[in-house]
């Protein structure tokens, strides 16, 4: 996350913490709360910070703003890590469709070069972090200066625990409020609805005005795909709607580097749904969503 905090600093006031290292106490969730508390506490003189977490940090993250919402003006996840053994199964399944053969020997090869369980582990991350875990990166620098094995497997160890007890899901925590949520979703649509409402002219509907860019229609269609994607589809396993649509939708906002920009409008209504299609899609994506 390191390019990311050097990124976010050009406009935010950052902070990257780095979490405790094992010792003779075993590290738990509380504690890494505990700890990201008292940094929030000391280092934000009382404003709300954003909190902005990839994998174990995203359930940081979460588990911090479920437990301190008062604390937290909102947050942001990637990649976050499985809250089930539902979507840790399936997560699996994803991982070892995306390692191809020769990455299996390397990481393989590890355990036959290296008796450091922190060696180990960073070798490890080296490999998969890249190749496997991320998904169109800025660079290909992890940026990995140190890894603890130990304290690794204790706070895991402790994460899986307290999700047996239903003592750490996000959809049992009390701090965390469906309708607030669901109203929350609805605002930010309404918002989103009313900036393509501005296009009333069908030709900037389907003009691409940046080259590099998709037209304006897949934005439109993006936003609520995306939501019923990853919420619906995804981490409930719920049926689709229309899976072109969904497909279509789903691409990264960069179009793909083999496909040629189109300036003139004409033509990308030849490329793209109808403007009535995809209004139609996007409201039943978001009834999906709200549901």
């Amino acid at each position: 996350m390191a390019p990311v905090a050097r990124g976010l600093a050009d406009i935010c006031h950052v902070l990257e913490p780095f979490e405790r290292r094992s010792d003779r106490e075993p590290l738990t969730v509380a504690r890494h709360v505990a700890d990201l508390r008292e940094l929030v506490e000391k280092r934000c003189q009382g404003d709300r910070p954003a909190l902005v977490g990839s994998s174990w940090g995203a359930m940081l993250a979460l588990a911090f703003a479920a437990k301190h919402p008062e604390l937290v003006r909102r947050i942001a996840l990637v990649g976050c890590g499985t809250f089930g053994e539902e979507a840790r199964r399936q997560f699996q399944m994803t991982l070892g469709r995306r390692i191809q053969p020769d990455l299996q020997r390397k990481l393989e090869r590890i355990a036959d070069e290296s008796t450091d369980p922190d060696e180990r582990l960073m070798r490890a991350a080296r490999l998969l972090l890249p190749s496997v875990y991320s998904y169109d990166l800025l660079t290909q620098d992890t940026e990995i200066a140190s890894c603890d094995a130990k304290g690794h497997a204790e706070t895991w160890s402790d994460m899986l625990r307290q999700q047996s007890e239903s003592a750490l899901r996000p959809e049992t925590s009390s701090s965390i409020d469906r309708s607030a949520l669901i109203a929350w979703y609805r605002r930010n649509r309404q918002r989103s609805r009313a900036l393509f409402d501005m296009l009333i002219d069908e030709n900037a509907y389907y003009s691409q005005p940046i080259p590099l860019r998709h037209p304006f229609v897949f934005y439109e269609g993006h936003v609520p795909a995306f939501s019923f994607n990853t919420l619906v589809k995804t981490a409930l396993g719920a049926a689709g709607i229309d899976p072109e649509l969904e497909a279509l939708f789903a691409r990264g906002i960069d179009p793909p580097t083999d496909h040629s920009p189109v300036s003139v409008p004409e033509r990308n209504r030849e490329r793209w749904p109808s403007r009535s299609v995809v209004e139609q899609f996007a409201r039943a994506a978001d009834a999906r969503v709200i549901d």
